[in-house]
């Protein structure tokens, strides 16, 4: 697939282009209005000047978040009252402000006589509709029912300056400063498992990872290269006590296997497949996570003699909230990821914008449905550059590791899952 992005950059250039420079129609994805299903409009979508319709960033960035409150303002001492004016006083003054009004001269000038031309036809300057912010995408995820997704956005605005700048970075966690995340960028309560499991293709890949995957022979080879570096000990371990609640130290040491929902490629393969409807991507769950993982780490478990027993595992979601796009020299990574088009009443998705940002950084013309210059129906492109943009000019905007709460899977003190680790 990589090859035929590469094969079709082009082409897709030459078709931006002659999109942003005509009235050229072409097709989009949009919403049922009383599902959750998509469909696809052919032919329906124009590009719209860019001069006239700009994706804005000019809105102060909202206060940072996990700030101490200020200190009160201390109370202003009362003014001392000034004793009233004798009623002679009071009576000069009065007279002697009307006295100068009544001499001082009429104001020069009258306003100017309109100029009218006649037998020319008026100029009509083309309505420009008020600039749409890149802080309103909550607001339009909020009108989608994508509450979750709004949530993870405006917690994003309002945290310090924090971002992935490499593809290491953008998978454990780590800032443009070389350092590991801080632990105000590490949300823990806004995913919840009962949520993320309401989605049926989330729910079918952590059956494959608790019913296929748990043990098997990769998960195997992990855990034992793990094991190989503890001290032999009788004693059972309670992992998550001993790295008393650190969510990264936690994931770090004891991850061993994990399962990938909404990866990239399958869901932009998902994405681009013209006709029917399809619920598969564009949810809350999409918005909030994107491409993310189920993990399974080891919970409760005893290493002695060789022979690691494991009586309990813990498994969760893990994401890393960012808007880094890949560096790893494949033909993706020249691109910047298509995120939507936007208004504040929702989205639209333009197939071929999708594609486009996978292979090219290149200008993308905002749209309007069904040639109608409004409000609901501009919609605004955005990518994963317009949120780091966003960021250097604010000096803002936190990237996050996202965990939800742990589930757990127990063997039993009997009947532990026994793996020999020397064999």
């Amino acid at each position: 697939m990589l090859s035929l992005f590469a094969k079709s950059e082009k082409s897709f250039l030459a078709k931006c282009e002659k999109m942003s420079n005509s009235e050229q129609q072409f097709p989009y994805l949009e919403r049922f209005l009383i599902s959750s299903l998509w469909r696809l409009k052919g032919n329906a979508c124009t590009a719209v000047d860019a001069n006239e319709f700009a994706l804005s960033m000019d809105r102060a960035a909202p206060p940072l978040r996990d700030q101490p409150p200020p200190p009160p303002k201390p109370k202003e001492p009362p003014k001392p009252k000034e004793p009233p004016k004798p009623l002679l006083v009071c009576l000069i003054e009065a007279a002697s402000k009307f006295n100068d009004w009544v001499n001082s001269p009429p104001a020069t000038g009258s306003a100017p006589t309109p100029v009218l031309h006649r037998g020319l036809p008026p100029i009509v300057t083309r309505h420009r509709l008020p600039p749409f912010d890149l802080q309103d995408v909550p607001k339009a995820m909020d009108r989608l029912g994508w509450s979750v997704a709004a949530k993870i956005q405006r917690k994003w605005f309002a945290g310090e300056l924090n971002y992935a700048n490499t593809d290491d970075g953008a998978r454990i966690g780590i800032n443009q400063n070389g350092q590991q995340f801080q632990p105000s960028m590490i949300d823990t309560t806004t995913i919840k498992m009962d949520w993320v499991l309401k989605f049926p293709r989330a729910k079918a890949r952590l059956d494959e990872l608790l019913n296929e995957k748990l043990f098997n022979r990769r998960a195997i080879d992990t855990l034992k290269r793990m094991a190989r570096k503890w001290k032999s000990s009788p004693y059972v371990i309670d992992a998550w006590e001993r790295c008393e609640g650190d969510w990264q130290k936690y994931h770090h040491e004891y991850q061993y296997q994990l399962v990938r929902v909404d990866d990239d490629w399958v869901s932009k393969g998902l994405l681009l497949a013209a006709g029917a409807a399809t619920p598969i991507l564009m949810d809350d769950l999409y918005g909030a996570l994107g491409a993310f993982t189920f993990n399974a780490a080891l919970s409760k478990f005893s290493y002695c003699n060789g022979q690691l027993k494991i009586f309990e595992v813990n498994y969760y979601v893990r994401d890393v909230f960012t808007f880094h796009d890949r560096k790893d020299g494949t033909a993706s990574s020249a691109g910047s990821q298509y995120l939507g088009n936007w208004n504040e009443y929702g989205l639209i998705v333009v197939p071929s914008y999708a594609m486009l940002g996978e292979v090219s950084k290149a200008h993308m013309p905002h749209v309007a449905r069904n040639a109608k210059i409004t409000k609901d129906n501009v919609f605004y492109t955005v990518r994963n550059l317009d949120y780091r943009e966003w960021q250097l000019k604010h000096g803002q905007g936190g990237d996050l590791v996202l965990y939800s709460n742990r589930y757990r899977s127990y063997f039993g003190y009997r009947e532990p899952i026994v793996i020999e680790v020397d064999r």
